[in-house]
């Protein structure tokens, strides 16, 4: 067990920070949705030093916190009051057991607060390749992707939270959607989470960057997330 337990922290090691640092590649701007309190936008910074942050949290809480936390101290950050989607639009807020600011904020057609969504390729434009996606975004990332499909091809990294399996009626298996639409943008994925769990971090690189090796790499770990997931675990009744 602790050797298997090895491997999956091997294979799904989604620190894209240190991805970044490791294989040398400079990261010119971030999108970051969302960022909760901003404490991993502070991280970001500090690793990276990006020229830009485009920092996205529609939880009113966790964006005052975020707000206070960035005054006077990072000047490079674009901090936006509503989520990412593939539409402008209202949908509504799903709090974890009735609190806000927890960072597990969930986006539903359906609720007692309202909130923006917007289509990232409407709000930002003109960026050059070189960019950093880090999407946390609790269940609406396919959506998220969908409303992206500009910025998309010039990422040269991106950390993507992904649904393995269904959690529940708002968090559904998304992985192997966002992989497809991943893949049509031209990022592959080096790091994924081949743990019998619910959810997990996904790193993808744009294929201009990766190896020959690299890329063969990729195919096998896309391979063992499809063995795995929607095959082995379900026949052993996993996650559970």
């Amino acid at each position: 067990m602790k050797s298997l337990n090895s491997y999956y922290k091997m294979v799904g090691d989604s620190d894209v920070l240190n991805v970044a640092l490791k294989y040398g590649v400079k990261i010119e701007w971030v999108v970051e949705a969302g960022c909760h309190d901003g404490t991993d936008t502070l991280l970001i910074n500090s690793k990276l030093n990006p020229s830009r942050i485009y920092a996205f949290e529609p939880d009113p809480s966790a964006i005052a916190r975020a707000q206070a936390l960035f005054e006077g101290s990072l000047n490079n950050v674009s901090l936006f009051p509503f989520g990412l989607s593939n539409e402008n639009r209202v949908l509504y807020f799903k709090f974890p057991e009735d609190r806000e600011g927890t960072g597990l904020t969930i986006l539903s057609t359906e609720g007692d607060v309202s909130v923006p969504v917007k289509r990232f390729d409407d709000v930002v434009q003109d960026l050059n390749f070189g960019g950093l996606l880090w999407l946390d975004v609790e269940g609406h990332a396919v959506k998220a992707l969908q409303g992206a499909r500009n910025m998309l091809p010039l990422l040269s990294l991106a950390k993507i939270e992904v649904q393995m399996h269904d959690m529940n009626d708002l968090r559904r298996e998304d992985f192997f959607e966002v992989y497809r639409i991943m893949r049509v943008a031209g990022l592959k994925p080096l790091y994924a989470p081949i743990h019998p769990g619910y959810f997990g971090d996904v790193v993808f690189v744009n294929k201009r960057l990766m190896t020959r090796i690299q890329n063969l790499y990729s195919r096998f770990l896309y391979l063992q997330m499809f063995l795995l997931h929607k095959i082995v675990y379900p026949l052993l009744g996993k996650p559970s």
